[in-house]
């Protein structure tokens, strides 16, 4: 069994730090303040602000998704705990999942979940 869950995790949490990460150095935060707030390293920060990691998929080019990380961005910096920040990286992927985004994803990386439901 291959659960929505083990795609959050190789694909969409790369993703969303990634635009996470390129949001805030575009705010001028650097990159050593990014990796800290993150949890990454800093190497990882480099990384995603060239998109050589966290390659873009249609996932995070959803207005929705990016209108949450934009959010977050926010958040962020204005100072938001790093308990605030994992709520609202939870919230991101509850809200992904509800609303199927996952689903056609999930079925070309296991086709045998065609008739999968379990995100609704």
């Amino acid at each position: 069994m291959k659960p929505p869950c083990e795609i959050i995790v190789m694909e969409l949490l790369p993703q969303l730090r990634a635009m996470l990460a390129r949001n805030l150095l575009e705010a001028d935060m650097s990159q050593t303040k990014v990796a800290e707030v993150l949890g990454i390293t800093q190497g990882a920060v480099s990384q995603y602000s060239r998109s050589l990691r966290g390659a873009q998929s249609p996932l995070v080019k959803n207005k929705i998704v990016k209108g949450m990380v934009d959010k977050l961005t926010a958040d962020i910096l204005r100072g938001a705990t790093q308990d605030k920040i994992m709520a609202k990286f939870c919230e991101i992927c509850k809200e992904v999942r509800k609303r199927g985004l996952l689903c056609k994803r999930h079925k070309e990386v296991y086709p045998s979940l065609k008739e999968c439901n379990i995100c609704f």
